[in-house]
């Protein structure tokens, strides 16, 4: 039964059957008017703007504060190892400074001196103090009943914070750091002492692997204001780092936010990454080493309690309550349904959103193009978390411009796809240890309920309803590049040949990073790419445009360091950039539809084959619509790597 035929005999809107996400039933015969209905009755649009059926904001007042509405959200949280309490920063909600903050120069005779020292560790490890300060494995094997609260589960414990009274207590000397990770987000596994004011962590490996270690967040506290602590993380992965070129971690000082000053922000001096002399465990020849992450930070109060991140962390929580927020305040004629597209393999809802205008008789949401976002299949990526919530903050705001994307648009957004990763604190997998962007092609029910419900959505659009999104964008982060950049499919760059036969249409997968180049100041278009590549074949970008059809199909990177190019060069990103480039992609998508016709495109690329200029001209006027002719990345922005986890 065709598409049409479904539309004329049913009439139902079309947001009713965008919120189907029940693909095992979807009807490949001819099923009666009430079989077909039924399946669908729950998502019937209604003149209600705001719509939720998330278990996990239920019974929740709209006269909460976000601080109390975090707290229940993240204790109706389930994770793997039990949680003692919500971070600081989480529940306040809080971002980076606005200030901009340079990017480290690197001090190499410093960077010597602690290579060094860890070649005399690992000669003389007797002349060190090697003592156990945190371990993780300890207290969560040992069962102390003194720490009760780690044994109760997640349904029965009420998580909060005490940080704030914490920091008012008198000041005692303590001759070592305590540190703490057992919060949304958190995986440090060990900490050992080895000097005064030194000390190596060990970060947790993704949950059922021994490996993948970049992401870290932990607490700090009993430090001494204005004395230089080293911290060496010893079991980093890849073969080199941001952090070698400009990069700094962030840190979150609980006393600057009772004086009235909060905010995350870089931190860090004589910041180094270098191949230590630790050998992975169970290798055959046991040659290979780990690398190290150092850096030294001075805390601005004794006492104080600090949080330190490799990112800007955001957390699950965090975008429940924020989306939670959303639906209080939402403008007139606003259509927002908030759903749990799957449960994860934890039982944690997978949200959905759909968000569009309401339907009405002379703009009917049938008529509108969809546009289907999705974010953080990769759990350490934080910053894509950002850069999704500025998208969601621009298209539920009450600005003109984004009524008129909700005039224009149905958006399907999945903002997180991987929960349990998010949850854990996971830098690239979730439960199964598996990585959810390479098993688009045929993911799992059972094993991947996020990517085969998603995919399955997207699928119903496309061969059910003839309606295939007219933008598929995944928002991820960058560990290698700098700035802002997209990687899209083009047909003439495939690694397959039978690719390259068909006519390509250049300017339908150009024109999107052309208007964010034109709107957007953190945008490199010479760091975008179009290539197809064989090893990429199963991602989402490159499986929604050959399997289902989509032109613009497209990952968006934000890298975790900060700019090359640009207004912003020489600096680090924060909050403010990757949520102003969120909003910058809307109003993107905004002019998309208004500029792709009758638009002829001129592409120039370097010998290396990136793109250093784009040419979009109006056929009959010769009008200039956008340029570009700049250089995408000087030679410290792309980093050799051995592994293709880096992007997609």
């Amino acid at each position: 039964m065709g598409s049409n035929r479904v539309l004329t005999s049913l009439n139902l809107s079309l947001s009713a059957v965008l919120g189907n996400t029940d693909y095992d039933n979807v009807y490949t015969g001819s099923p009666s008017a009430s079989q077909f209905q039924g399946c669908h009755k729950v998502h019937e649009s209604t003149s209600t703007t705001s719509n939720s059926s998330l278990k996990i904001h239920k019974d929740i007042s709209k006269y909460s504060s976000f601080s109390s509405v975090y707290c229940t959200i993240s204790s109706r949280v389930k994770s793997v190892i039990p949680f003692v309490k919500v971070a600081y920063p989480d529940m306040m909600g809080s971002q980076g400074h606005v200030q901009p903050e340079p990017l480290n120069k690197m001090e190499r005779t410093a960077c010597r001196m602690k290579l060094l020292s860890c070649v005399d560790r690992a000669i003389n490890p007797e002349a060190y103090m090697n003592e156990v300060v945190y371990d993780l494995d300890q207290i969560c094997s040992t069962g102390n009943v003194s720490d009760n609260t780690a044994q109760k589960s997640s349904d029965s414990l009420f998580l909060g914070n005490t940080d704030e009274q914490e920091v008012t207590k008198i000041n005692c000397f303590s001759s070592r750091l305590s540190f703490e990770s057992r919060f949304e987000s958190g995986n440090l596994r060990k900490v050992i002492q080895v000097g005064p004011r030194e000390y190596e962590l060990i970060l947790m490996p993704d949950v059922n692997s021994t490996k993948r270690h970049q992401w870290f967040y932990f607490e700090v506290r009993s430090m001494q204001q204005g004395r230089p602590y080293i911290f060496n993380i010893v079991n980093c992965e890849k073969s080199d780092s941001q952090f070698n070129f400009g990069m700094k971690p962030v840190l979150y000082s609980v006393k600057e936010a009772v004086l009235g000053r909060p905010g995350w922000v870089r931190a860090g001096t004589d910041i180094c990454y270098y191949r230590n002399s630790y050998h992975y465990a169970n290798q055959k020849n046991h040659t290979k080493c780990y690398l190290t992450v150092t850096f030294n930070i001075e805390f601005p109060h004794s006492n104080d309690v600090c949080y330190l991140a490799y990112h800007f962390p955001f957390t699950y929580s965090m975008m429940m309550t924020r989306i939670w927020q959303w639906s209080q305040q939402l403008p007139a004629g606003t259509y927002l349904r908030m759903e749990p597209l799957c449960y994860s393999l934890n039982n944690n809802e997978v949200p959905l959103l759909t968000i569009s205008a309401e339907d009405t008789p002379t703009s009917s949401i049938v008529d509108r193009e969809i546009i289907f976002l999705t974010a953080r299949v990769h759990p350490g990526e934080s910053n894509a978390s950002w850069v999704m919530d500025g998208t969601l903050s621009c298209l539920l705001g009450d600005s003109t411009a984004a009524a008129g994307l909700r005039a224009k648009y149905v958006f399907k957004i999945v903002p997180m796809l991987n929960v349990e990763g998010v949850i854990n604190g996971c830098h690239r997998c979730g439960l199964t240890n598996e990585d959810l962007n390479r098993r688009w092609c045929k993911p799992s029910p059972v094993l991947h309920p996020s990517i085969y419900h998603t995919k399955g959505l997207i699928e119903y659009l496309v061969r059910v309803w003839k309606k295939p999104p007219l933008v598929y964008c995944d928002y991820h982060g960058h560990s290698r590049k700098k700035n802002v950049f997209f990687y899209g499919c083009a047909a003439a760059e495939s690694w397959c040949s039978n690719d390259r036969l068909v006519p390509d249409e250049p300017v339908k997968y150009l024109m999107l990073p052309a208007l964010m180049h034109r709107i957007s100041p953190a945008f490199a278009l010479g760091s975008c790419s179009f290539r197809v590549e064989r090893e990429r074949e199963s991602t989402a970008r490159v499986t929604v445009w050959r399997h289902l059809g989509v032109t613009r199909s497209y990952t968006m990177e934000a890298s975790f360091c900060g700019f090359d190019r640009g207004p912003f060069k020489g600096f680090h990103l924060n909050t403010q950039h990757l949520q102003s480039v969120g909003s910058d992609f809307c109003e993107a998508l905004n002019g998309l539809n208004d500029t792709t016709t009758n638009v002829d495109i001129q592409l120039t690329k370097d010998l290396n084959g990136n793109i250093i200029e784009i040419n979009l001209k109006e056929a009959e006027t010769g009008r200039v619509i956008a340029v570009d002719s700049e250089a995408g990345s000087g030679s410290d922005s792309v980093l050799k790597t051995d592994s293709d986890e880096d992007f997609d």
